[in-house]
């Protein structure tokens, strides 16, 4: 069943209640109706409350005060070297993160409702789903374990330790953080139970695939330096028969367009149903009022069309127009100064709020043409927001061979299923140390990737902030600030002062 068809029921609208802090006061968000769960058309509609929790970035836009998972995710390679967000976090970037910050309250609280949410779900699946074949039944109960799964990783990345809970609890629930091996460990199992209950299908439904639980569990081991685990699913999985994702041969079919609902490379995404899921504002934050934009760095790392690194004194360098001559990416991820000030060009007018930016690096990779210029009173855009692809896959694998065995044709190989797409066709890397693939590695994730929310924890994973973020002067002209402790948020304010078990993240006080 198409998850855009799910029926969305009033009386369930009304049941599935926000709250505003969690473990202060444990949201239920749970059917208030005893006689629920009682044909597969009512589980189907609760599940929607599940998969609805995918949809949201976790702080407050400038659009409704909800700001849509794709802006979100853009966003965090802002609090990175990719790009720089004019608004509302800046104490992220400036070393003043607090347990007050919007955006701290925000991914702390989205996260914990969201579990509530799936942990309600699952109980009453499993106390009143006879009526349901056990197959089936597993399978509702793994794609709810699945967003569970997906909620913990992300919480526990930024704050560590955390409250861990896989049940139903009342409103007086109070516990301490348990250590982040634990909560790794019961998201890694989560994430076995739905390898074992999905189906293994392409993912052109909005329901989570086998695929996606796979490569999900992926990205938990890289980040846990499980690097055999990673090159394990690779081998027992991806590079199968079994596999059913592959490398698009038009990158921006991943991101936008009619043919993104049933792109190859897509493995999981947040689906966009208009008026339903969440409004999207990524057109307007990029560029209408240009919130978020690219730094200068960012750009910079992109190589020319030869393999050859960046450089004003390479031959391929083109002074009138640095755009040209380079890793065709480039002009998809961003516009190209030189050309949107050209009268005839079909962008010209068309981008931050009908003036031509003057020394802003603009992102195009999630806007449509038809949609431009973007005003915030009519936010069409429809394109699913793209959570798991293939190409991070290919990268992840890429990474963990290149650690536990080296250098290989292996590694290289799996790198160019991302460098070589049509229309790309960037040449491939040639062999070389430990070291240096490492780095073309890196390199690769931050560019293909970019503005999808993985380069932060990248650079959190490798432990590479303190040499990279203090080096980076904003458009503003403020130079960025890093602290150790931050690599860790803090909690925030609510939940300490509500929750006497819970313990602050060191560096940190409760306001």
């Amino acid at each position: 069943m198409n998850i855009k068809k799910f029926p969305i029921l009033i009386a369930l609208s009304l049941a599935i209640t926000s709250c505003s802090d969690f473990l202060d006061r444990f949201p239920l968000d749970k059917i208030s109706s005893e006689a629920y769960y009682t044909s597969e058309e009512q589980v189907n509609t609760a599940l929607t409350a599940c998969y609805r929790r995918l949809m949201y970035s976790g702080w407050d836009g400038n659009i409704d005060h909800s700001l849509a998972v794709l802006s979100g995710n853009c966003i965090f390679d802002c609090f990175a070297d990719n790009g720089y967000i004019k608004w509302g976090f800046l104490g992220i970037t400036s070393g003043n993160l607090t347990a007050a910050n919007d955006a701290v309250i925000g991914m702390y609280q989205y996260p914990y409702e969201g579990i509530a949410v799936t942990n309600d779900f699952i109980a009453n699946v499993e106390a009143k789903g006879g009526f349901l074949s056990e197959s089936k039944k597993n399978q509702y109960i793994a794609e709810a374990k699945f967003i569970r799964a997906y909620q913990y990783f992300g919480l526990t990345n930024l704050y560590g330790d955390v409250v861990l809970t896989l049940k139903v609890e009342d409103a007086n629930f109070i516990a301490p953080r348990s250590p982040k091996n634990e909560v790794v460990k019961a998201i890694l199992n989560d994430l076995d139970f739905a390898i074992a209950n999905l189906p293994n299908e392409a993912y052109t439904d909005g329901r989570v695939k086998r695929g996606a639980a796979y490569a999900l569990k992926m990205r938990v081991l890289l980040y846990e330096k499980d690097y055999a685990g990673v090159v394990k699913i690779w081998n027992d999985y991806f590079a199968t028969g079994d596999n059913k994702f592959s490398i698009a041969s038009n990158y921006d079919d991943i991101f936008k367009g009619p043919n993104q609902a049933k792109c190859p490379e897509v493995i999981l995404s947040a689906i966009y149903v208009q008026d339903v899921r969440y409004r999207s504002d990524i057109e307007v934050t990029l560029t209408a009022y240009a919130d978020a934009v690219a730094l200068p760095n960012f750009m910079n790392d992109f190589e020319f069309n030869d393999g050859t690194s960046f450089s004003t004194s390479n031959s391929k360098f083109d002074r009138a127009d640095p755009f040209n001559n380079r890793d065709p990416r480039l002009t998809k991820i961003l516009f190209d100064t030189v050309q949107i000030k050209d009268p005839a060009n079909f962008y010209y007018g068309k981008l931050n709020m009908g003036a031509i930016p003057t020394g802003k690096l603009l992102i195009k990779k999630f806007s449509v043409d038809e949609n431009l210029p973007a005003v915030w009173t009519d936010t069409k855009q429809e394109q699913d927001a793209v959570l798991l692809r293939f190409a991070d896959v290919a990268l992840m694998y890429a990474e963990a061979e290149n650690e536990l065995n080296g250098p290989s044709d292996k590694v290289v190989n799996a790198v160019q299923l991302v460098r070589g797409r049509q229309g790309v066709n960037m040449p491939k890397l040639a062999l070389a140390s430990k070291e240096v693939m490492r780095e073309k590695i890196r390199h690769e994730r931050r560019v293909e990737l970019a503005f999808e929310g993985t380069r932060y924890f990248d650079l959190l994973r490798w432990k590479l902030m303190g040499d990279i973020i203090p080096n980076i002067v904003d458009p503003n002209g403020v130079k960025r600030v890093w602290n150790d402790y931050n690599y860790l948020w803090p909690l925030p304010t609510n939940p300490l002062n509500q929750n006497p078990k819970l313990v602050q993240n060191p560096g940190y006080g409760k306001l």
